[in-house]
């Protein structure tokens, strides 16, 4: 009876010290929020010759979402949020300028893509649809994954673009929720 009992105590002291250790061994921070909002903004510029299609490319990295930066390893899921948009800026205001047959795909999957309208201003599109909110959840999805997503904006200009101040902005605006 005194063996088994012995057992028993050492058995309860295992589990225990193993219990205490592993409360002490957790790097987890105690200021870990349970969920943040962060953004990140990537820029193509628009050069082109009139009439040629291009493809410029921009690659989101997870850290240039700065305002999670302590809590990358901790991340669970993240939702992008209806306050994403894409702008542009530096269009020209002389007669003719129109971009056409724009839209922005998924280097790693050409079939996630979106179309944008024709542009023919200064603009801001809210990605506030379901089309322009899923396509930018994928790239968030790609980033929280992979560490990054390149994304590739497609468009023909009806005129000479020359003005390295001619952008297109994606702005990625995501809630991070931890664990």
């Amino acid at each position: 009876k005194n063996e088994r009992m012995r057992k028993w105590i050492f058995f309860f002291t295992v589990i225990s010290l193993l219990a205490g250790l592993s409360a002490c061994g957790s790097d987890r921070p105690d200021d870990l929020p349970m969920s943040m909002n962060a953004s990140a903004t990537q820029s193509f510029k628009l050069i082109t010759a009139a009439g040629t299609p291009q493809s410029p490319e921009v690659v989101f990295n997870l850290t240039d979402f700065t305002a999670i930066a302590q809590y990358v390893k901790y991340i669970e899921k993240v939702d992008v949020l209806a306050t994403s948009y894409f702008e542009f800026t530096g269009i020209p205001t002389s007669e003719g300028v129109k971009l056409t047959n724009v839209s922005l795909t998924l280097a790693s999957n050409s079939k996630t893509q979106i179309t944008l309208p024709d542009i023919t201003a200064n603009g801001k599109i809210a990605a506030d649809t379901a089309a322009y909110l899923g396509f930018l959840q994928s790239v968030m999805d790609e980033i929280n994954r992979k560490g990054s997503s390149k994304v590739i904006l497609k468009y023909t200009s009806a005129t000479d673009l020359l003005s390295p101040d001619t952008l297109c902005k994606i702005s990625l605006n995501a809630k991070f929720s931890f664990n």
